[in-house]
């Protein structure tokens, strides 16, 4: 082409579907998922809210990310349930993995709240599984790698969702109980 000179090339693009690689987000920052160097499962909840009805966060996650192992403790109502990534990591150290909901750290002490009936509590089941975006779950060496030797028995970053527009939607949820005796007893029982 000489200057001042104009040159016209017609073509057609044709439409052609291209899947795009997925960020993640991890301590050492935005990754593309085929980069990541640690092994790691996504629970998508909404997918799996339109196929079952957790009550809580362990029945979310019971079941549904490989080499994730969720024993409850007893069959009281509250009661906590232990969680474990590929078994066993330590003989000294906690085997319950480190909790991040939103990137903060959670408690991930099964002993917290109230004892009742010998049954421990668990904070987690505070967790209500309709507000749970994703679950993701860093396991093996890369997890102490990312957050520390705290997190040799795995990590679970819980991500919620976020406010959407349009107009407020509210749930509320009680639930009441009592046990009398009725058993007569004299004054100097």
């Amino acid at each position: 082409v000489q200057a001042g000179e104009t040159v016209v090339a017609d073509f057609v693009l044709s439409v052609s579907a291209v899947a795009l690689d997925g960020i993640v987000a991890t301590a050492a920052g935005l990754q593309r998922r085929r980069e990541l160097g640690n092994a790691t499962s996504t629970i998508q909840v909404a997918r799996e809210l339109e196929t079952s009805t957790p009550t809580t966060f362990t029945d979310l996650l019971q079941g549904r990310a490989a080499g994730v192992q969720v024993q409850q403790s007893s069959g009281t109502l509250g009661a906590s349930a232990t969680i474990k990534i590929r078994g066993n990591s330590s003989i000294s150290l906690d085997n319950t993995p480190l909790i991040y909901i939103d990137g903060a750290r959670a408690s991930n002490d099964i002993r917290s709240g109230p004892q009742v009936g010998g049954q421990n509590t668990s904070r987690l089941n505070d967790l209500n599984p309709y507000d749970i975006e994703t679950i993701e779950i860093v396991k093996g060496p890369s997890a102490a790698t990312l957050y520390g030797t705290e997190a040799a028995a795995g990590v679970i970053r819980i991500t919620t969702r976020r406010g959407r527009v349009g107009a407020s939607e509210w749930t509320y949820r009680t639930s009441v109980g009592a046990a009398w005796d009725p058993t007569e007893w004299p004054d100097n029982a």
